[in-house]
């Protein structure tokens, strides 16, 4: 018998040792509790603020930054000043092509170089004609006084169009330059705030190159929802919105506009709603959680929406998990409806299931009261 003892003993402490080990062990899941009640057929989304307009603005020429007005946060309007180039070699070079233009409308004026060799060839002509009607030259004559008038009457042509030309170029140089002197002055496009500011003094700008951002003061709120979902949504129907740095406030809304898909990928579709909310609370990048309300079902069998993973979910049942598929039926932002696969009061995991396998042991602890 004392044997037994000093041997039981032992292995009994060794046993327990090892069950309290692989009890500590077992990871620790957050659970709630199956019940009915009332849900609601809401579509969720999650939510973005963003300024209706966000300008980049870009300079138009090439030039050095000779002072700029851009500060970051700064509120500007539609026409200020905010960036302005060195225009010391533009206004050079159209005090020269001033100048150029005036010479060549001079020289217009005066006419081309020709113009006196042509009257005496035009002269020499008219006597070689009337010689000739006389009889005094022959005809071989007279077609050479034809040919040396045609031919300076061509070269003074010539030298007008050439000269119509030089004024024509230079006076659409000199525009040109006027034009480039007026985009050395970079205005803002809108009233807003800058939002980024991507140059200084001194710094080398070229054409297109971005100088500065603007987000406009009116605001749009965006609301992603799933392909799935937006076949149920219309415009003037009434929504429900959260935004993150407002916790403990909810927002009356409806959905404005139903737009394209996001992108191709994930198929989730933008929704613009119209929310009650003054302006200057909406803040650009601000994010949130929204739903639209379609419809309600009484007495519906009711499960988190947090334990939801492809249709599936970890029942609790004896200290291990089980994954059980279930049918869906009505989704609410937080809740939804079960239509098959879950019993009321059914114990269901909530947090902690990506690493769960299916008859895991596990330790639980409640769902903490909101």
């Amino acid at each position: 018998m004392r044997w037994f003892l000093r041997l039981g003993i032992p292995l009994l402490i060794l046993v327990g040792a090892i069950y309290a080990g692989l009890n500590y062990l077992r990871p620790v899941v957050v659970v709630d509790t199956v019940r009915r009640g009332t849900v609601v057929d809401a579509p969720p989304g999650t939510i973005t603020v963003m300024a209706q307009q966000s300008p980049t603005v870009r300079a138009e020429v090439d030039g050095r930054v000779l002072r700029t007005a851009i500060k970051l946060g700064a509120e500007v309007k539609a026409g200020d000043l905010l960036v302005e180039l060195d225009p010391a070699s533009t206004l050079l070079q159209i005090e020269r092509l001033e100048a150029d233009l005036a010479t060549a409308k001079r020289r217009l004026e005066v006419g081309p170089t020709g113009a006196q060799g042509l009257a005496a060839a035009q002269e020499a002509l008219r006597l070689a004609e009337i010689d000739f009607q006389r009889g005094s030259v022959p005809e071989v004559a007279l077609n050479a006084a034809r040919r040396e008038a045609a031919r300076a009457e061509q070269a003074v042509e010539l030298d007008r169009i050439r000269l119509e030309q030089d004024v024509a170029t230079t006076s659409n140089e000199l525009e040109l330059a006027r034009l480039r002197l007026k985009r050395m002055k970079i205005f803002a496009g809108i009233d807003g705030t800058i939002v980024q500011t991507l140059i200084g003094p001194d710094d080398q700008v070229s054409p297109g190159m971005p100088v500065a951002q603007i987000n406009s003061r009116e605001r749009r709120v965006e609301m992603l929802v799933s392909e799935e979902d937006v076949a149920k949504l219309k415009p003037g129907q009434k929504a429900r919105v959260q935004f993150q740095p407002y916790p403990f406030e909810r927002f009356d809304g409806e959905i404005d506009q139903i737009l394209p898909p996001l992108d191709s990928g994930t198929q989730r579709y933008r929704v613009l709603l119209k929310v009650d909310i003054p302006q200057e609370r909406l803040l650009h990048g601000m994010t949130g959680e929204g739903f639209v309300k379609i419809a309600e079902i009484a007495d519906a069998l009711i499960v988190p929406r947090a334990a939801i993973t492809d249709e599936k979910v970890f029942v609790v049942r004896f200290g291990r998990v089980r994954e059980q598929k279930i049918k869906i039926g009505f989704k609410s932002i937080h809740e939804v409806e079960v239509k098959e696969g879950l019993e009321e009061g059914d114990v269901v995991v909530i947090d902690g299931l990506d690493s769960l396998r299916d008859g895991d042991r596990v330790k639980t602890k409640p769902r903490p009261k909101a």
